[in-house]
């Protein structure tokens, strides 16, 4: 193996692996959506948070793999960032429930 490469590898952290756990804990959050509302308009909406997730995960595992997840301001960050993502994983289920209209009328049935 060259030098190069030997310098620009990059272990894994236990954070990231957390980060991680996190996310698939959300990913899990998608399949009680699914089973909440099984419709082909309850698919396309576990799909659109599914792409929302992934989308996430993969902007912070960009991130993660860019800068040093050890540094100070940087394990910070990621740390609210896993705490954000812990309370929206959370809400997944009930991503589409108790929808305002513009008129007010607040729909809280099912969709």
């Amino acid at each position: 193996m060259s030098e190069q490469l030997v310098e620009s590898e990059h272990r894994v952290t236990s954070l990231e692996l957390f980060f991680d756990l996190v996310f698939v804990f959300a990913f899990t959050q998608v399949t009680t959506l699914l089973l909440d509302h099984v419709s082909w308009g309850g698919l396309g909406r576990g799909l659109l948070v599914l792409a929302v997730l992934w989308w996430a995960w993969a902007s912070y595992a960009w991130l993660t793999n860019t800068i040093d997840a050890e540094a100070g301001p940087a394990m910070a960050v990621i740390l609210i960032a896993i705490g954000a993502m812990f309370v929206g994983a959370l809400a997944v289920p009930e991503a589409f429930t108790g929808i305002v209209s513009s008129s007010g009328w607040r729909s809280s049935s099912s969709w």
